[in-house]
């Protein structure tokens, strides 16, 4: 009888101790990933508040020189783009790629658009 009783137990060892090993793991995996996440959220949000400031301006939204974007320019890197648009949907800046030029609409040195 008594050793039906330890055969019994250690096959019941036997099959939760898996069971017990992946939870555990799944519990770790998920720790880690949540404390990844909190760790890149403050590196992004870090590295995005200069960029949030400066582009708060409202003066920025409007049509100028490329020269009254220079300040801009300095904020790219090559994580982060971002687009300037006017209200009525034409892009005056981009921080990737052709600057003066958005789709059909080309925005000329003078403030015109044509």
């Amino acid at each position: 009888m008594k050793l039906k009783y330890w055969l019994m137990l250690a096959f019941l060892i036997v099959m939760l101790l898996p069971v017990a090993a992946g939870w555990a793991l799944y519990s770790l995996y998920n720790y880690y990933n949540d404390q990844r996440a909190v760790t890149e959220y403050v590196e992004l949000s870090g590295q995005l508040a200069p960029i949030e400031l400066a582009l708060s301006d409202p003066g920025l939204y409007q049509l100028h020189s490329p020269d009254a974007f220079a300040a801009l320019s300095e904020l790219e890197n090559g994580r982060v783009n971002f687009d300037l648009y006017l209200p009525t949907g034409i892009r005056v800046y981009t921080s990737g790629g052709s600057t003066w030029s958005s789709g059909a609409y080309t925005v000329g040195g003078a403030g015109a658009v044509s």
